[in-house]
């Protein structure tokens, strides 16, 4: 059921614009929880203000490009110097239709509730460790040793789940402001800044 066949056109530009897309819908995404975190503080605060963070374009791109490029060339070289070739092009096809499951993600947490979001994440990780494991086996068919194997295989889930919590920890690392009257902790994410306290009697 969750095994990749695809035809040849997909197995080569599926994954660069998957990942395309994933870059822009991280960090569009990502803005707009900060901007509705921001709408929820001005009720408690309203002197605050909001600041569109561009450097979640930069960041996504090094992310998810990195991602379906470096680890398949380590699991590529890793398998040839074990004996068990594999294609280059079907390890960065299956790394980047793995990136899919993150686009609903992105966009479901919009949803500015922590409680919500965790479980999603969580749960896009583990449907994603799981295709990619079960693709990544069938791609190690004729690699003998179980043990390398296995070990290819657990660090490459663990990799795609970590992968999601990394999404959640920086792109939707918003939370709902304090109640007014108690004592705030950290401020506000990145891209929410407070402008410094006014000096002297100067008032607009």
């Amino acid at each position: 059921m969750l095994r990749l066949t695809l035809p040849f056109c997909l197995v080569s530009y599926g994954p660069f614009w998957i990942a395309a897309t994933l870059v822009f819908i991280s960090a569009s995404t990502g803005n707009l929880a900060s901007y509705f975190s921001y709408m929820r503080l001005l009720s408690t605060d309203p002197a605050a203000t909001w600041t569109y963070d561009i450097q979640k374009v930069s960041l996504s791109a090094i992310l998810f490009y990195g991602y379906i490029t470096f680890l398949p060339l380590v699991w590529y070289a890793s398998l040839r110097y074990w004996g068990a070739p594999t294609s280059p092009t079907a390890l960065v096809a299956l790394y980047g239709y793995s990136l899919a499951i993150f686009l609903p993600i992105s966009i479901v947490c919009i949803v500015p509730l922590d409680i919500f979001r965790w479980p999603v994440v969580l749960a896009g990780g583990l449907v994603g460790s799981l295709f990619l494991m079960l693709n990544l086996r069938r791609l190690m068919e004729s690699f003998e040793d179980r043990k390398r194997k296995s070990i290819v295989l657990g660090l490459a889930g663990a990799a795609q789940f970590g992968l999601a919590v990394a999404l959640k920890l920086y792109f939707f690392a918003y939370s709902s402001p304090a109640p007014a009257g108690s004592s705030a902790g950290a401020p506000p994410a990145a891209a929410i800044l407070l402008p410094p306290p006014p000096s002297g009697n100067s008032t607009r």
